[in-house]
């Protein structure tokens, strides 16, 4: 019944016990701008359509035990600004289709079973101040394409499986604050151009084995964080006053 309420624009519902599916009716409240039914019970699959609401700003739908794949129809939310479905057990790729979301400045799928390469799609998303993959299945290489997030603050890619050298082309992400790659199978050597990140208060790399090069230039800048592990050369601050520096075994 809730999908014949045709002028609703909000919908909180979270921090329940709700169960069962999400209707796929609420596809129907084309006047909503704010959908919130995170921190339930809920299962089954997210009903695509859902990619019907062309005025949603929010979507939070973590914290369930949704399953299925991300639909692809939520590329159709052009006014979206806050995507999070962490907390699920969602699988699949990451559709390409949320790079047309040229609002979207939070994207949250951490802790899911989402595989697959990291799209290169998500670099056209301009606005995006809060990336987080984390706890995932991600595999291949880091997309060179995410240096063009000139607002991102927050990237979060740990505990995947991605391979490969870390992008020169994160260094020019000079919004960046909170950096963490660890536990993946990163390998070469750690690009100079990270020392261009003038923000940055911690960065995490610790998991990556056959990670190599000196990342103390980090700390040169002060108030800098840097968890790495013993296959960084030279990873010593004491130079430095920083907050904290640690080395992961």
């Amino acid at each position: 019944e809730l999908g014949n309420l045709m002028q609703l624009t909000t919908l909180f519902l979270w921090n329940n016990t709700l169960s069962g599916t999400i209707p796929s009716e609420l596809g129907k409240l084309t006047q909503l701008t704010d959908l919130q039914t995170n921190n339930n019970q809920l299962n089954g699959t997210i009903p695509s359509e859902l990619g019907h609401l062309i005025k949603l700003t929010t979507l939070f739908l973590g914290n369930n035990t949704l399953t299925g794949t991300i639909p692809s129809e939520l590329g159709k939310l052009a006014k979206i600004a806050n995507l999070q479905l962490p907390i699920n057990q969602l699988y699949g790729k990451i559709p390409t289709e949320l790079g047309d979301l040229m609002q979207l400045s939070t994207l949250y799928l951490w802790n899911n079973s989402l595989s697959g390469n990291i799209p290169s799609e998500l670099g056209k998303l301009t606005q995006m101040m809060d990336l987080e993959l984390n706890n995932n299945q991600l595999n291949g290489t880091l997309p060179r394409d995410l240096g063009n997030l000139m607002q991102l603050a927050t990237l979060y890619l740990h505990n995947n499986t991605l391979t490969g050298e870390i992008p020169s082309e994160i260094g020019k992400l000079t919004q960046l604050t909170k950096l963490d790659l660890s536990f993946n199978q990163l390998n070469g050597i750690a690009p100079s151009e990270l020392n261009l990140l003038p923000n940055l208060q911690f960065i995490i790399v610790s998991g990556n084995n056959k990670l190599s090069g000196n990342l103390t230039f980090l700390c040169e800048n002060g108030n800098h964080s840097v968890y790495t592990n013993d296959t960084i050369a030279n990873a010593s601050c004491l130079c430095c006053n920083i907050d904290y520096f640690e080395i992961i075994w």
